[in-house]
């Protein structure tokens, strides 16, 4: 692929607007891919929680003898942390307003009355602003995945004593 950069006359504006757009564009799209991640981690940790329960209950529901009140007491704390997981996971899935660029109308208006260098000057400002009024929210999403996954965690090892408790020749 070729330099856009390399040669500002095939592109119609100078190099500083373009160079400057570019390091904006280039900026918010990594902030897209990181939600994108963010988002697909949340997933996997809401998904493994579920399961988890699942085989847990069918576990001891299909186990010989009867359930103890240490595994009962697991299981019900396996059960607190999965809907602790999904308050985090609907918290951070309700932080949703990212901005993304220029408003349309506005880049309208802004590109008739100005040349091709300011408009794209103009453009690569507000992705840049855009940008750091969704680091306040990123950083909220963040947290809220951080914890959902410290929670997996937590499930899992509870998950994974009770299944000791559960098997251990008594």
């Amino acid at each position: 692929m070729a330099n856009p950069l390399a040669d500002s006359s095939t592109t119609g504006y100078g190099t500083g607007a373009r160079f400057f757009y570019e390091i904006a564009r280039a900026e918010l799209d990594g902030q897209i891919n990181a939600i994108d991640a963010l988002d697909r981690r949340l997933a996997s940790t809401f998904t493994l929680n579920g399961a988890l329960i699942a085989l847990i209950a069918a576990a001891l529901t299909l186990r010989d003898g009867g359930v103890s009140p240490t595994l009962w007491g697991f299981l019900v704390a396996i059960v607190v942390v999965f809907l602790l997981n999904s308050l985090c996971t609907f918290l951070a899935y309700r932080l949703r307003r990212w901005r993304i660029g220029p408003d349309l109308a506005d880049f309208t208006e802004f590109a008739v009355e100005y040349e091709t260098d300011a408009v794209v000057h103009w453009v690569g400002a507000q992705i840049r602003e855009s940008c750091a009024q969704n680091e306040v929210t990123l950083s909220r999403k963040t947290t809220w995945v951080r914890l959902a996954t410290a929670l997996t965690i937590a499930d899992l090892s509870l998950a994974a004593v009770a299944v000791v408790i559960a098997t251990w020749p008594w």
